[in-house]
């Protein structure tokens, strides 16, 4: 037990360093990693005047993908314990209601059932648990095919600009100077006309 009750320190237990944490560190990362990119990605994708539709669905498919995953991975674990215990113990009925209220998927079974029982309990929890690894690392690798399938970084100038985005360069065609173009003074004057001789011609 970690904190209040009978624990007699709030500091973790050894075994919470080499099973608990690696994982949620590596968690951590991978999230610090994909939010904000993804996010980016999304948001650059869209014209400027559906920036705020974009940013409303990212919003409501992170909080509802969550919870549905959970239920999705939930569904395989729940499905794996009863029917390892129906197969360890036959003479338990694993479909009826009062059993799966005393008996649940990844939790301690109650004091007073058999000891054949609480292991096969044990055991179906285990592979319930290793079960649901499988479905989260799997879902996971669709989720990174699906990104790097889907998702594209063109180049500046095949994006959508906004007014105050930067203009990318204008295309130069062959021959043509990409720079910016130097003319001298001379060429912003208008030449002026000559005038008109209104006495008699002289000849020489």
């Amino acid at each position: 037990m970690l904190g209040g009750g009978q624990a007699a320190t709030i500091a973790p237990p050894a075994d919470y360093f080499t099973d608990l944490l690696p994982g949620l560190m590596v968690y951590g990362i991978g999230l610090s990693i994909l939010v904000a990119p993804l996010t980016t990605a999304l948001m650059t994708s869209v014209p400027t005047h559906n920036s705020g539709v974009a940013s409303a669905i990212n919003n409501a498919i992170s909080r509802v993908g969550s919870p549905l995953v959970n239920a999705l991975i939930f569904v395989a674990v729940a499905a794996s314990f009863y029917a390892s215990i129906g197969q360890q113990v036959p003479s338990v009925d694993t479909s009826s209601h009062q059993f799966r209220t005393a008996v649940a998927p990844l939790n301690q079974p109650p004091e007073d059932v058999s000891p054949q029982l609480r292991a096969a309990t044990t055991q179906a929890s285990t592979e319930a648990f290793h079960l649901a690894m499988l479905v989260a690392a799997g879902l996971m690798l669709a989720g990174a095919a699906v990104n790097a399938l889907g998702i594209r970084n063109p180049a500046p100038a095949g994006r959508h600009l906004g007014p105050a985005a930067e203009q990318p360069p204008p295309e130069s065609g062959a021959g043509t100077p990409s720079g910016p173009v130097q003319a001298s003074a001379e060429a912003f004057h208008k030449p002026q006309p000559q005038a008109a001789q209104t006495g008699p011609a002289r000849s020489s």
